[in-house]
């Protein structure tokens, strides 16, 4: 199962599964980046470009620095994600939502 995640003009459309939860209001510190914060929920996730008519080369932060990876776009890519609860108030995406759950992943990543 899973859903789809949409990806608007610039990227494609994302298929999204989260298999298990890693951890709840986790505690995520980069020295590295000089970022702290608290992750609502870090997911085990499965993600696959729904895209299939080609391999892309990604770029992704590790330990050792920037890394180039390409992915089969047929490939499921596992990794860990941070989920964030916004509640109370409008509930479509905004942009400091959005930024805040990139930065996550920076970390969760380095």
């Amino acid at each position: 199962s899973g859903s789809v995640l949409e990806g608007g003009v610039a990227r494609s459309n994302i298929h999204f599964c989260a298999t298990s939860v890693y951890a709840t209001e986790e505690s995520a510190l980069s020295p590295e980046l000089g970022l702290k914060g608290f992750i609502d929920i870090t997911v085990s996730a499965t993600t696959k470009d729904m895209n299939h008519s080609e391999n892309k080369i990604t770029n992704y932060i590790g330990s050792q620095g920037v890394h180039r990876a390409t992915a089969n776009n047929e490939t499921p890519l596992d990794s860990l994600m941070g989920l964030e609860l916004k509640t109370g108030h409008n509930q479509n995406p905004q942009n400091v939502h959005m930024a805040q759950l990139s930065l996550y992943t920076l970390m969760l990543r380095a």
